[in-house]
């Protein structure tokens, strides 16, 4: 039972780094497969969204700020809620991942039109999110941030690129550079909590 407490070692700033950038790539790339491979009901219309905003360059940084947070607190309630309710993954297994599936596919469900994908997309997620607690983020929480930022940060990839409308490059960018600075200030807010619990 001593090896599914939590260790005293923690990782390095690049270890913590590489291996939240790759659980966030395989997330939303997970994701996105799911999604892409499961049928749809819906037809394909493209978005005009930034067009009708005023100052379309800071339209997506303001929002990537706020969905920045609303993930991050969002997963965080959800990772320590579920740390607590199974003592550290010692107690309570079944009915934790139960309930962690059961809210990950609430989570996803809110664009998705048939249950087959909602089975399909929403079960593969919980799943992943399931193993990357299990094996890494309930030792490591500062892994959470960089997750987060790597799969917001992948929907400024396309308005880089292609620039759909005037600003959208520049917006992009910018919030490229806030959310690298939002994940890098977190990281540190919680490793250095972690340092100073460590010492108590």
């Amino acid at each position: 039972m001593q090896n599914w407490k939590q260790p005293q070692a923690s990782l390095s700033n690049s270890k913590t780094g590489l291996l939240g950038i790759a659980i966030g790539l395989a997330a939303a790339g997970l994701t996105t497969c799911l999604t892409k491979l499961s049928p749809s009901l819906a037809p394909f219309w493209p978005g005009f969204s930034g067009v009708s905003t005023y100052f379309p360059f800071l339209a997506s940084p303001i929002a990537v700020i706020s969905r920045y947070f609303a993930m991050m607190v969002t997963l965080a309630l959800t990772i320590v809620g579920l740390d607590y309710f199974t003592a550290s993954w010692l107690r309570r297994r079944v009915l934790g991942s139960i309930g962690l599936v059961v809210l990950v596919v609430a989570m996803v469900s809110s664009g998705i039109d048939s249950f087959a994908k909602l089975g399909w997309v929403g079960g593969g997620t919980a799943l992943f999110c399931l193993a990357a607690y299990i094996l890494a983020l309930r030792f490591h929480l500062s892994l959470l941030p960089i997750i987060v930022g790597t799969i917001l940060s992948l929907d400024q990839v396309q308005p880089i690129m292609f620039a759909p409308y005037p600003g959208a490059r520049p917006g992009a960018v910018l919030a490229l550079l806030v959310l690298i600075l939002l994940t890098c200030y977190i990281v540190q807010g919680i490793r250095y909590q972690e340092k100073e619990i460590s010492t108590v």
